[in-house]
């Protein structure tokens, strides 16, 4: 069976709009507890995506680190979703691209890799 990390084919969870709305709690154990389930439930797919823009199982490993660490957790990403603006998944698709162009031009900037 393979590592999780490794499921290139996974896929995005339908979004249950009342664990994002314990990750925007007020409540710290609340939030961490649902940031953890969220976590969880989104690395497979976000690093399957990652794998697809990357070249290596390690830059695809940093991809997502680097994302769940700065996009999701640091920037809030989950307290921007809105059930009227569309799925949770979509905005998590949309956020990794943006985050990976970016991640991307840094590192030609340096004459690097996806950085």
């Amino acid at each position: 069976m393979r590592n999780t990390m490794e499921q290139t084919g996974a896929s995005f969870v339908t979004t249950c709009w009342t664990l994002i709305e314990r990750v925007r709690s007020d409540d710290e154990g609340t939030r961490r507890a649902a940031f953890d389930e969220c976590a969880k439930l989104y690395w497979p797919p976000v690093y399957a995506c990652a794998r697809r823009l990357t070249r290596t199982r390690d830059e695809a490993l940093d991809l997502t680190q680097a994302f769940f660490a700065d996009v999701v957790l640091a920037r809030g990403l989950f307290d921007r979703a809105d059930p009227g603006a569309g799925s949770a998944r979509s905005l998590v698709r949309a956020a990794l691209k943006r985050f990976a162009t970016d991640q991307w031009r840094r590192g030609q900037v340096r004459g690097q890799g996806l950085a």
